[in-house]
C-alpha cells in the first residue's frame, strides 16, 4: 500500500509540473508566435463550423476558452495533489497556493515577453477555470468515495 501511494504521489506531482510547464510555455511565446498558433486553430475551426459571427469574436472566444480549460485541468490536478499528496500538509493550502501562484505568475511573465501583455482579467478567468477544475475533481472523488 505504501509503494502504491508513493507512485500515486509521484504521478500527481509530475502531472502538476507538466501542466504548469505547458501553461508557462504558452505564455513565453512572443506575441507573433502566440497569435499564429492560436490563429491557425481558430481559423480552421471557424471555417469548419461556419459560425454566424465575426472571426475576431470567434478567435477571442477560442483564446479565452483555452485559458479557462488549461486552468481547469490545473485545478483538477492541484486538487488531487492536495487530497492525496499535499504539499503543505492540507488539501486547502495546496489548492489555494496554486490558485494564486500560477495565474499571477503567468500573467506577470507575459508582461516581460515582446508582443504580449498580462491583465488581471485574464488572471481572474484563469482562477475561474482553476476553481471549476477543483470543483469537478472534488465532485468526482466524493462520488467515488460514497459509491
Amino acid at each position: 500500500m505504501i509503494v502504491a501511494m508513493s507512485k500515486k504521489k509521484a504521478i500527481l506531482r509530475i502531472l502538476l509540473f507538466l501542466q504548469i510547464t505547458l501553461i508557462f510555455s504558452f505564455s513565453l511565446m512572443n506575441g507573433e508566435l502566440s497569435g499564429n498558433t492560436s490563429g491557425s486553430l481558430s481559423q480552421w475551426l471557424y471555417d469548419f463550423l461556419s459560425v454566424p459571427f465575426s472571426y475576431e469574436i470567434f478567435h477571442f472566444s477560442i483564446r479565452k476558452c483555452a485559458h479557462f480549460t488549461e486552468y481547469a485541468v490545473l485545478g483538477a490536478i492541484a486538487y488531487l495533489n492536495g487530497r492525496y499528496a499535499p504539499f503543505f500538509g492540507k488539501t486547502k493550502a495546496t489548492v489555494l497556493f496554486f490558485l494564486f501562484a500560477v495565474p499571477l505568475t503567468d500573467e506577470f511573465l507575459q508582461t516581460r515577453i515582446p508582443g504580449r501583455y498580462g491583465t488581471i482579467y485574464d488572471s481572474l478567468l484563469d482562477m475561474a477555470g482553476y476553481l471549476s477544475g477543483v470543483l469537478i475533481a472534488y465532485l468526482i472523488t466524493e462520488k467515488r468515495k460514497n459509491s
